[in-house]
This record gives C-alpha cells, sequence and structure tokens, in this order.
C-alpha cells in the first residue's frame, strides 16, 4: 500500500480572496486605487496557490488559523507591508534568503513549524515574531540591519549563534528556550 500522499482539498482560489478583501487606498505608485488588505482567517486553507500572486497591491495580509505549509506565494508581493500567519503548519521560510517583499516591515508566523531561522533579506523589516514553533538553530542567519524587534519564545533554542549584527534590535524575546550559551548577546548595543 504505496498510496500518493493526498492532494491539498483547500486552495486559495480567485473567488474566496474577492469575497475577502477590504481596505481600499491608492497604489504605491499613486496611479489608481486598489483592495489593499486581505484577511483569510480560519478558512482551512491548506495552499496559497497562484490566485493570490495577482494581487500585487496587498500591503496587509492575515492567514492566520488555516493548515498551510508553505506561503512562498507572497515572495512577488512588492508592496506587502504586514504579514501574519499564525497557527499554520508552515515549516519552510527560506524564500526569505531571496530578494523578496522589499516593503515587508512585519512577519508573523508564531504557532507553526519552522525549525531554523534563515538568513533575511527583506531591507526595512521591523518586527519578526517565532514564537512557538520548532527552531533549534539560528546558524544561519545573518543579522539584519533594521529589525528592531526579535520573538522567538517557547522554540527549542540552545545557543544564540547566528544572533549577532543586529545594530536596531531594541527588543529580544527568547523566553521558554532550552538556552545554554547566550555569548551573541553581548554585540548587541541597541537592547532594552
Amino acid at each position: 500500500d504505496n498510496a500518493a500522499p493526498e492532494e491539498p482539498k483547500n486552495i486559495l482560489q480567485q473567488q474566496m480572496i474577492a469575497e475577502n478583501l477590504s481596505q481600499i487606498d491608492t497604489t504605491s505608485n499613486g496611479d489608481t486605487y486598489a483592495f489593499t488588505t486581505l484577511i483569510l482567517e480560519e478558512k482551512e486553507l491548506e495552499l496559497l496557490g497562484d490566485a493570490i500572486k495577482s494581487y500585487v497591491h496587498l500591503r496587509n495580509i492575515n492567514l492566520s488559523k488555516n493548515q498551510l505549509k508553505s506561503i512562498n506565494e507572497i515572495s512577488e508581493l512588492k508592496d506587502l507591508l504586514i504579514f501574519k500567519a499564525t497557527e499554520n503548519l508552515i515549516n519552510d521560510i527560506s524564500f526569505l534568503t531571496q530578494d523578496v517583499n522589499p516593503n515587508l516591515q512585519v512577519l508573523v508566523l508564531d504557532k507553526n513549524k519552522i525549525k531554523s531561522l534563515p538568513a533575511i533579506t527583506p531591507a526595512i523589516l521591523r518586527q519578526l515574531n517565532l514564537n512557538e514553533n520548532e527552531i533549534t538553530t539560528c546558524a544561519d542567519f545573518t543579522g539584519h540591519q533594521k529589525l528592531q524587534v526579535l520573538e522567538m519564545r517557547k522554540n527549542q533554542i540552545r545557543n544564540c549563534d547566528g544572533l549577532g549584527n543586529l545594530p536596531s534590535l531594541t527588543d529580544l524575546y527568547m523566553g521558554e528556550n532550552p538556552l545554554v550559551s547566550i555569548s551573541q548577546l553581548h554585540t548587541m548595543s541597541s537592547l532594552k
């Protein structure tokens, strides 16, 4: 019985997006108006699919409380400022190591299945929340010039390797981790 893996049943469709858009505002180039907010909480979504990629003017997306394993499709949304997808099954955020989401300022991915913190490229990211994931290492993280708030409570992090080079960081939350070494923290002169 080598059954093939089950195909996702609930893929985000154009109609569902259209029904959950709100907040009309000028587009980033000022030429026209567009919906800028998409809230799809508790929709049992398993896959984003390609439909979301055509909504290039979205600035605020909330996909919390679904069954999403991947959010790679948001990488093409250049105007995105705030993205929230708490309580999903997301296990990989490596798309953030590419040159994506240049305007992203707040990324909230609490209560997912993320196992490591990769290098993060969105240049003006100010807040990154990764509480209650399965993160064991931050070694691939290379720092970030603009990040001010980093939350990684309730993970499996044993040391702070990779958490240097955060000159703007003012708030670091790492409670309820099995930390045995915090040697990297002495380089963070902006911490409150």
